[in-house]
């Protein structure tokens, strides 16, 4: 597991993720990726770029915390709870599953983060 990856699981332990731990993790590495290849193919490279590409990354894949959001956490369906879930039987070892029960909880969890909706 990459460290961004694990950066995105514990967000999602918070449950604060609008999806997958791994879509939020490619979104990420997507936009880092973007932002340093149009810096280094500049000749004036515009460095706001990166600070706007963060924060329209971060509203895509991260749920506001309720005090910076007076309207409430939106946005999130399933994905906020059904990651924390996963995160908890990811930490906890789960042992009331067979090995088997529990990648199948994970698929159906992620489906269900990345469901939009």
């Amino acid at each position: 597991m990459s460290e961004l990856e694990r950066m995105m699981a514990r967000v999602g332990a918070l449950g604060r993720l609008r999806m997958s731990v791994e879509r939020a993790t490619a979104i990420m590495h997507a936009g880092g990726v973007g932002v340093v290849t149009t810096l280094l193919s500049s000749s004036a490279p515009d460095l706001t770029v990166s600070e706007a590409t963060r924060r329209a990354v971060f509203a895509a894949i991260i749920v506001p915390r309720a005090e910076d959001d007076p309207a409430g956490p939106t946005g999130a369906g399933f994905a906020g709870p059904a990651m924390a879930l996963r995160a908890a039987l990811d930490t906890t070892g789960a042992t009331a599953l067979s090995p088997g029960e529990l990648l199948l909880l994970r698929e159906l969890l992620d489906r269900l983060a990345d469901t939009p909706g």
